[in-house]
């Protein structure tokens, strides 16, 4: 099962991609409202205009339900702490989206769809303004109530 949202006008099918990585995550956690990671993607991509796009695409091992969200911790400076997260989410009845927030600059949000099971964020490049390769760990908590927390890798960042 993947989450992928899609920036709504941004060609990210086309182009080329400069690096990509992706990361595995064992399934470790019971069913619930939350997304049980089992791999993202993360690519820095350049379109036939020639802007840079950042997409990570998060895939979950059950289902999604009407009701989830994850939340990827990004590290994409100088530095080792992280200086921004990037939130999938997901309410009942309502479209997806994926909220940006970087320390050093306002928060911004992009429109997205779900697409069966897959769910992508992109974003251009130039907005977060990384200063290096970008790093990323994922956290999936249980949407309203108490109860396991899916975290990817489970310790430390994928590269």
């Amino acid at each position: 099962m993947s989450l992928t949202l899609v920036l709504t006008g941004a060609s990210t099918s086309y182009g080329e991609t400069e690096y990509h990585s992706a990361g595995f995550d064992p399934d470790d956690i019971r069913r619930g409202t939350n997304a049980d990671i089992r791999s993202t993607t993360r690519k820095v991509r350049t379109v036939s205009s020639g802007r840079r796009w950042l997409v990570i695409t998060v895939r979950a091992y059950e289902r999604l339900g009407p009701e989830w969200n994850v939340t990827v911790h990004v590290d994409s400076r100088a530095g080792r702490r992280q200086d921004g997260t990037i939130t999938f989410v997901k309410r009942k009845g309502d479209r997806i989206y994926c909220g940006l927030h970087f320390f050093v600059e306002d928060t911004w949000t992009v429109a997205g769809r779900q697409l069966g099971e897959r769910a992508m964020c992109a974003t251009r490049l130039n907005e977060i303004r990384p200063t290096k390769r970008i790093r990323w760990w994922i956290r999936s908590p249980v949407v309203g109530v108490g109860g396991p927390i899916d975290r990817a890798p489970d310790s430390g960042w994928y590269d």
